[in-house]
């Protein structure tokens, strides 16, 4: 949701890939999160993992929030056995990749689902 909150023009792109690692023979998701936002200064984007931490607001945004959410994410992450990763530039937007293990593949019933779902 931040990277909608804090991209007032331009875009959010959200990308998934599985990916097979042959070591642990075991499936990953991984997702990738790209805004054209504001961006989050290197100074900043340490604070970021950091319980109760917000960054201040810039001109164009409001800081909403109380610090938990990427606090969150980041455990809930780490307990699937996955990995978050930011990159951001000021000015020019935000990445954030993540990923988790998948025990087994999973074997859906696309249509059925898409019926269910009314997608």
């Amino acid at each position: 949701s931040n990277a909608l909150k804090f991209t007032r023009r331009g875009s959010v792109t959200i990308k998934s890939q599985l990916v097979f690692n042959g070591d642990s023979q075991k499936w990953h998701a991984v997702f990738c999160v790209k805004d054209t936002g504001v961006g989050i200064r290197r100074a900043d984007q340490g604070k970021l993992f950091k319980l109760f931490s917000t960054l201040k607001s810039t001109s164009q945004q409001n800081s909403q929030g109380i610090g938990l959410g990427l606090v969150i994410c980041k455990q809930i992450v780490e307990k699937f056995g996955g990995q978050i990763y930011l990159k951001s530039k000021w000015g020019r937007g935000t990445k954030m990749i993540f990923s988790f293990k998948l025990e087994k593949p999973l074997q859906l019933d696309l249509p059925a689902l898409e019926e269910e779902q009314g997608c």
